[in-house]
């Protein structure tokens, strides 16, 4: 048998199955579909065998074409007339979503039409037709390319310093989720290195040292044998290769203030608080050096990190911010690991505003998720949102790569669309009615956005810059305005171009 190539001419998509229709000496044919109708080409062919009626499964390909005789174009019409050149056989190509149903194909058969149906090819079938051995080769050499690099850059790398297996000891100041799930990571990259934990509270040490667990904060996970717990600051801090910062923003002050004779002025400070200082607006940056009263070595860390996906050794990914590039690359060999990549930065600024901002975003968009006021409406938010925080931040001095990499749109993503944010569950509580005091008295860990808010607004003022949605939180927080008013206040807001 020799067939013609089909030519398939139809009005939608294939998605379902395909029927093909081979007829013997015939003039009409019944359509095989109950619910679609299409459009499609009938073609002829020439038939080797003397029997007109023999059944043979058709595909696409093969035979001379002799001629396309009828190109059906009225959806409405149940029978198709077949003007056949040579009515040894036609064939019918039909493309359908749905296969007639048995009734139809014996009226077919009665009438000389044998109907074969097959699977339209899927999507990954046409997706593999798709790509071109240059394709390939493309892709494998692009990615040929990054090994290729890898291997320069751990070639010129080799002799630098392993910080990680020069440290002997690193002190971490708070016992919150955060700390310790970063002094874990240290311990666990390093049996032998002591990490301490400096607490205030001695019966919260007493069982950290005694369950090797965090029972306030991290109940599920067992820290490594390495890491101890400890409310006496001489011992803690005392020879110490660094020390890193996790104390809550709002008490950071008083805190330092208390322990500045003891800090080694030569010792880094790795901090991992977020916010602005209520009353100053001030960054933890800038609260530092005021506490200890001198320029202390400072990097601050910051990035879409959840304590319990550290706690788990998911891959994750942080950014270290310092004036000093060399002090940020040091971090950077004393954390980087196969589940922690740690870009490095200068912009101190750009990744401190960008990590205290978002907490108040988040605290905006679970108000979005408290309404159910969908998603449209939460993508809506968390632009104007990010747009706000790059107006405010770009007045101090932040750069835009860095508002759009890990430390900005990275940690804005995370907090504000996933349930594990404390900021998002405080606005989430607040959307479905509940109040502030309810929300924060039930909470055993501090949403930093809540405090945050209030300071944004008067740094925000200070600057001359106007922010709708991160105003509006604060107003809220301060109970000026319902949740569900201020989301038709700002939504009647004067429409404006796209900034």
């Amino acid at each position: 048998l020799a067939l013609s190539k089909v030519c398939l001419l139809w009005n939608y998509i294939i998605q379902e199955n395909t029927t093909l229709i081979m007829s013997g000496s015939f003039s009409t044919f019944t359509r095989t579909t109950q619910t679609t109708t299409c459009f499609c080409c009938i073609s002829s062919f020439s038939s080797s065998s003397s029997s007109s009626k023999q059944s043979r499964q058709i595909g696409p390909g093969g035979g001379k074409r002799r001629s396309v005789s009828r190109f059906l174009t009225s959806p409405s019409s149940s029978v198709a007339k077949v003007d056949n050149d040579d009515r040894r056989g036609a064939v019918l190509f039909v493309a359908t979503r749905t296969t007639g149903t048995e009734n139809t194909r014996k009226r077919c058969r009665k009438r000389g039409v044998y109907i074969s149906t097959c699977r339209a090819s899927g999507a990954y079938e046409q997706f593999l037709s798709g790509i071109t051995e240059k394709d390939r080769k493309d892709v494998s050499e692009s990615w040929e390319k990054i090994m290729r690099w890898k291997s320069f850059v751990e070639s010129a790398n080799k002799n630098d310093e392993d910080v990680l297996a020069n440290t002997k000891k690193v002190t971490i100041m708070g016992g919150g989720s955060f700390g310790t799930a970063m002094g874990t990571l240290l311990a666990r990259n390093k049996s032998d290195l002591d990490v301490v934990l400096l607490l205030r509270n001695e019966q919260e040490a007493e069982t950290i040292n005694a369950t090797n667990r965090n029972a306030k904060y991290l109940p599920k996970y067992e820290l490594p044998k390495n890491i101890r717990a400890t409310t006496d600051a001489k011992e803690a801090l005392k020879d110490s290769d660094f020390i890193i910062h996790a104390v809550p923003t709002q008490h950071s002050r008083k805190f330092l203030s208390s322990v500045k004779d003891i800090i080694d002025p030569k010792t880094p400070l790795l901090c991992l608080s977020k916010g602005l200082e209520v009353g100053s607006s001030l960054m933890m940056s800038e609260v530092i050096p005021e506490a200890l009263e001198r320029d202390q070595p400072l990097c601050v860390l910051s990035g879409p990190t959840f304590a319990v996906e550290l706690m788990q050794g998911l891959p994750t990914g942080i950014v270290a911010a310092s004036e000093n590039e060399a002090l940020a690359r040091r971090v950077q060999s004393l954390y980087g690991s196969s589940c922690l990549r740690v870009n490095t930065s200068t912009d101190v600024v750009g990744v401190e505003m960008s990590g205290a901002l978002k907490n108040v975003l988040a605290i905006a968009a679970g108000i979005v998720e408290g309404l159910e006021l969908g998603n449209n409406a939460m993508a809506a938010l968390v632009a104007q949102g990010c747009a706000e925080i790059r107006w405010l931040a770009g007045k101090l001095g932040a750069k835009s790569e860095t508002l759009a990499g890990l430390s900005g749109t990275g940690d804005i993503m995370l907090t504000c669309f996933v349930n594990l944010s404390r900021n998002r569950t405080v606005g989430s509580r607040l959307g479905s009615g509940e109040t502030l005091e309810e929300i924060l008295g039930s909470m055993n860990q501090v949403a930093e956005g809540v405090a945050t808010a209030g300071a944004v607004v008067q740094l925000a003022r200070k600057h001359r810059v106007s922010l709708p949605v991160l105003t509006a939180v604060a107003r809220i927080l301060e109970g000026d305005v319902d949740p569900k008013d201020a989301v038709d206040q700002i939504m009647n807001l004067p429409q404006v171009p796209e900034v």
